[in-house]
């Protein structure tokens, strides 16, 4: 059995005020519909209509994933677990001008990365074993947790930064023949 689970994170968002926005409803930006309006159309070419399409209860993925069910002709399910990273200690504060992910975003307390990690897991497995195409859409940090444990990459102590986190818009297939990875793609 041949099938492909998506990765795909939120377009670029408005932020005129500079905060950490984590949980609150902030929209996309003109920038950030354009940027998925594009991913919408690599997908209309690229999977089958009606994929199954599960999102972040958050604004800016709900945004993003009904762009792209409008070019599919797909329904768009909420899943709790696909829901951005918890730092209730720093939603809505502006973020400093100097290193806004430093030494004040890691003191701050979060949900820890093994928490993030497991729930982005549990949907990712059940997927999985559903042998279906399905595209998820989250934000940065667990889908970068879940990016590490899908190639069976080392955490860094910090995925802030790191070099293989998923940008804004991002697409990773993740394609896998007779329930076995074979591949797995950045778009």
């Amino acid at each position: 059995m041949d099938f492909t689970l998506y990765l795909v994170r939120h377009g670029q968002y408005d932020n005129p005020e500079n905060i950490y926005p984590f949980l609150l409803p902030v929209t996309l930006s003109r920038a950030g519909r354009e940027h998925i309006g594009r991913v919408a159309h690599w997908f209309s070419r690229n999977t089958v209509p009606k994929t199954q399409i599960i999102t972040s209860p958050v604004v800016r993925t709900v945004q993003t994933a009904e762009i792209i069910a409008a070019s599919l002709h797909s329904m768009v399910t909420v899943d709790s677990r696909l829901i951005e990273t918890q730092y209730s200690q720093l939603q809505g504060v502006t973020m400093p001008e100097h290193d806004p992910f430093g030494t004040f975003y890691e003191q701050a307390k979060m949900e820890s990365y093994a928490s993030m990690q497991q729930r982005m897991v549990a949907i990712w497995e059940e997927k999985k074993s559903m042998g279906r195409d399905c595209i998820l859409i989250s934000h940065g940090d667990p889908l970068t947790l879940l990016y590490y444990h899908i190639t069976q990459k080392v955490l860094p102590s910090s995925i802030r930064n790191v070099e293989d986190s998923v940008q804004k818009g991002e697409v990773i297939v993740v394609h896998y023949i007779n329930n076995t990875l074979h591949t797995v793609k950045r778009i």
